[in-house]
């Protein structure tokens, strides 16, 4: 039996519990095809009509495997009144649907978003582009938590946590019974990002949240924020002073370093400038000059001056090897302000990026990379190499 795997429709109510939008379209996927049927343009939507088309659907699906199960679940936000409920459920119900639920919340506005998706209820699933995190967490009180690498949340303002993964097509997919508890406004945001399945539910979500046997790995945008700590604590114990002049707010510093910030060539060069304002900007200067043994340390930056410390140790080579991603980065910065320079394409190389993948793909690379350089100077400065 193909596995029928999740997608939504979504219905946005106008004007009464019976008014249905025009313009929309409901898609099943399967494991090697999609169906898709398109509801026809007119007149608002009335239930009788819904129940035609979604009838059709049926037809189809049966049609294309009759051994393939169907489902239905309306998600509503608000306290649907009972009269309601059953008046959907005797209208569906004839259908022949093999399982039918309302989950049901707060009382139905003109603003209020009915997801309805197919499949088991246990798996019902929506895709998302990854740009929905750019608006919400460009939100005031809205942050971004990781769990993994693949595998993290975005908690809302009204206390709702979206879990989320990322799937071998770079599009988030979320279970839809975390969207039904998002209010409605919050709820026209993802819907603005909704897409047509692509590539199956993140490996590392169904992990986590069917299998309960969470990936052991580790999201860069974390690592990152791990490995400054300790180059940090190094510094302290060894040296006896901090190496950045001031402390940095994580949950705000992760809604800009993230691989979802990287949508394109001039978005991947903004990423660059604040892994070097996250790192660089903050490295004590005064600090590091006197660490440094540098003939002209007065002339140079945070950055030479690091890594002139790291040179004592392992020699000028190694070093400048070591600090590759983060002098990119730096330059990438730079083109950031001057997108036509030529500089970029070797800032890129620099930085150890793969122009042959997706840009989140090359957002991701970018923070590791940085992240690995930082740890490489901790490791080479502080570990004792009889260990």
């Amino acid at each position: 039996m193909k596995r029928l795997l999740i997608m939504s429709l979504l219905l946005l109510l106008t004007s009464s519990v019976i008014a249905i939008p025009v313009s929309m379209a409901f898609k099943i996927r399967f494991d090697e095809n999609i169906i898709c049927y398109d509801l026809p343009q007119g007149e608002d939507r009335t239930l009788q009509s819904l129940n035609k088309d979604i009838s059709e659907v049926r037809k189809l699906t049966l049609e294309s495997d009759k051994t393939t199960p169907f489902y239905l679940t309306f998600h509503v936000q608000e306290n649907i009144e009972l009269k309601d409920i059953q008046r959907l459920k005797d209208s569906l119900s004839p259908l022949g649907f093999d399982h039918f639920t309302i989950i049901s919340k707060p009382k139905i506005t003109e603003d209020t978003v009915i997801l309805v998706t197919t499949g088991k209820p246990t798996e019902e699933t929506l895709w998302f582009r990854s740009s929905v995190f750019n608006e919400v967490l460009g939100l005031r009180g809205f942050t971004i938590e990781w769990y993994t690498a693949e595998t993290g949340c975005v908690r809302s303002t009204t206390g709702v946590v979206i879990h989320f993964g990322i799937n071998c097509s770079d599009l988030i997919t979320v279970y839809a019974r975390d969207i039904a508890w998002l209010s409605p406004w919050e709820q026209h945001i993802w819907a603005a990002h909704n897409v047509v399945p692509e590539g199956k539910v993140s490996k590392e979500l169904l992990a986590a949240q069917v299998q309960t046997q969470p990936a052991s790995t580790h999201a860069v945008e974390d690592l990152l924020f791990k490995v400054m700590e300790m180059l940090d604590a190094g510094f302290r114990d060894v040296y006896g002073v901090s190496l950045f002049s001031h402390d940095v707010d994580q949950p705000q510093a992760l809604k800009h370093i993230s691989r979802f910030v990287s949508k394109d060539q001039a978005s991947l060069l903004k990423l660059a400038k604040e892994l070097v304002r996250v790192f660089s900007d903050r490295l004590d200067v005064r600090e590091l000059r006197k660490l440094s043994t540098h003939a002209e340390k007065k002339k140079l930056g945070s950055n030479k001056l690091l890594q002139d410390v790291l040179a004592q140790k392992v020699g000028t080579d190694k070093a400048r090897h070591v600090f590759g991603a983060i002098v990119g980065a730096y330059d990438m910065r730079v083109g950031d302000a001057h997108p036509t320079s030529s500089k970029i394409s070797d800032a890129l190389k620099l930085a150890g990026i793969d122009e042959n993948k997706s840009f989140l793909r090359q957002g991701e690379q970018l923070i590791s990379n940085f992240g690995q350089s930082i740890w490489w100077i901790g490791k080479l400065l502080f570990e004792n190499p009889e260990n």
